[in-house]
């Protein structure tokens, strides 16, 4: 049924070409000129760097430099950082041998995959931006944070391509806590995006050195002024884009969710890509669900990133929108609920779960049918409600979005109190287990 509903919208089904070697052949689609030592090997020869029908991924402002000329150094900052990603991302698969296959990429032997890692303290800087934004429950962001920056040590002398997916976002999440407090007098502007650069790269310092790509890269960022360092996220994030594309290919679900996240949060509005990043969407999932089955953590993931893509950034017919979104959020939640059991933990699986529900009770909400948004909030709040800090965080959000949606449409007020009590009571609880987990560091 499901694919049906997909051929009814125009896309191809099971059509992906075959990559069941791993390597995406072809024309490299970088644009530099001068190759890097070793460029010729065989692994290039091979056709690790693209596809003869690449289309390179850009948005319209992609050459353009720093929009407010303040200083020579800042073009040279911005030139170390952006070779920096480049230099990293080929060490990644060339110096540090990590492998791929059109589904997923591989540690070496002996090396640890710190993409786990990655997403959970992507997840963390996210859950802290909510308890920012809410002010009985600062105390409770600040603790998490220094929970972020202690726990950056883990991966601070990893090479690891999951670097440069989480590390843009994750900045962007600490950006969006420093507009949420930067009228404080306590919080200087961009201090806590800036603490994190410069614990980062201290440890850069420490475990690679001051000629490592990574060290250089975040040695560029801490330099740059508040407004040239958020310019620099976005242009960073692209050429991290463009260079895995170049190596992995355009389809690899890797490639594919950094281009989603990168048109929703820079709010990408070029229609250049939008049905063609749809196509390659359904593409990557039929070859995923067809090679590990519908449930696997593959599919999801690729369903997920497909069903953000359409919500937040696709340009379409409102009607034909509409049903897109709901027939992806319907399948998404029913894949990733059906794999949830026990006590929960934030994964995955939940992050999923939890996205597809907001979508849901959303769009409920719009249609002002407050009984359907109302089960779709507690059903997911009954199962995070007992969980650990990061469920019982989105928990609390999804509570607050219910409180809302009832005072803008005046419902009942006993039901706005029986929101906002259950949201106290997850508040006193995330109070209690935060301060717990600060003093077990």
């Amino acid at each position: 049924m499901f694919d049906r509903r997909i051929r009814g919208w125009g896309y191809k089904v099971n059509h992906a070409k075959d990559e069941s070697n791993g390597d995406a052949t072809g024309a490299r689609t970088s644009n530099r000129k001068r190759k890097p030592k070793g460029s010729g090997d065989r692994q290039a020869r091979s056709g690790m760097l693209g596809t003869p029908n690449e289309t390179k991924f850009s948005d319209r402002d992609d050459l353009q430099t720093i929009p407010v000329i303040q200083s020579p150094d800042a073009y040279l900052l911005q030139e170390q950082m952006l070779s920096s990603v480049h230099n990293y991302a080929l060490g990644v698969f060339q110096s540090r041998k990590w492998k791929f296959d059109p589904l997923r990429t591989y540690a070496p032997q002996g090396s640890q995959d710190f993409g786990a890692i990655w997403k959970d303290l992507s997840d963390q800087c996210f859950g802290a931006g909510i308890l920012s934004r809410n002010h009985g429950q600062r105390r409770e962001a600040i603790m998490k944070l220094q929970c972020i920056l202690e726990g950056i040590e883990a991966v601070g002398n990893a090479s690891d391509p999951h670097l440069l997916v989480r590390f843009w976002r994750l900045c962007r999440y600490l950006h969006g806590i420093n507009l949420s407090t930067e009228n404080e007098p306590s919080q200087p502007r961009g201090q806590i995006l800036r603490l994190f650069i410069t614990r980062f790269r201290d440890l850069a310092r420490l475990n690679s050195g001051e000629q490592s790509p990574l060290y250089l890269l975040l040695d560029a960022f801490s330099k740059m002024d508040f407004e040239d360092a958020i310019w620099g996220l976005r242009i960073g994030h692209l050429r991290a884009i463009q260079t895995l594309q170049s190596i992995i290919g355009e389809r690899h679900p890797m490639v594919l969710s950094m281009r989603v996240y990168y048109m929703k949060q820079w709010r990408i509005k070029d229609g250049r890509h939008h049905d063609m990043l749809v196509d390659h969407h359904l593409q990557t999932l039929r070859a995923a669900e067809t090679t590990l089955g519908t449930s696997s953590d593959e599919a999801i993931s690729i369903l997920h990133d497909l069903t953000y893509y359409a919500y937040y950034s696709l340009q379409d017919d409102a009607d034909m929108k509409t049903d897109k979104v709901l027939a992806f959020a319907i399948e998404l939640r029913r894949r990733a609920g059906a794999r949830l059991h026990g006590p929960c933990r934030w994964n995955m699986l939940t992050q999923y779960y939890t996205f597809a529900t907001q979508i849901l009770a959303t769009m409920a909400s719009a249609q002002n049918d407050l009984v359907q948004a109302e089960s779709y909030i507690r059903e997911a709040v009954a199962r995070f409600h007992n969980g650990d800090v990061e469920c019982q965080t989105r928990a609390s959000m999804l509570l607050g979005k219910y409180e809302r949606w009832i005072r803008d449409k005046n419902g009942p007020v006993w039901e706005v109190m029986r929101a906002r009590e259950t949201i106290q009571q997850l508040q006193s609880s995330l109070t209690n287990a935060l301060s717990g987990k600060t003093r077990g560091h």
